[in-house]
């Protein structure tokens, strides 16, 4: 049975790919790595990355938020 596995990126429900400005998606055949670089105000909120094969579909969603303001 082939249990290769297929990846995707989402920022906010919506899809990522490479070659957006600011993202960088690297696949290996167990992980991927997404690197966003040039962070400004519309880059904070929710990145999910979901993995999907014969078997199933696992996702992890990580929020970037602003540091806070220091006082």
């Amino acid at each position: 049975m082939d249990l290769s596995v297929v990846l995707r990126h989402l920022y906010t429900s919506r899809g990522l790919s490479k070659g957006q400005a600011g993202i960088d998606i690297k696949n290996a055949s167990s992980r991927s790595i997404l690197t966003v670089s040039n962070i400004t105000e519309d880059r904070y909120g929710n990145y999910t990355c979901v993995a999907v094969n014969k078997l199933g579909a696992a996702n992890a969603t990580v929020p970037l938020i602003r540091e806070a303001a220091l006082v």
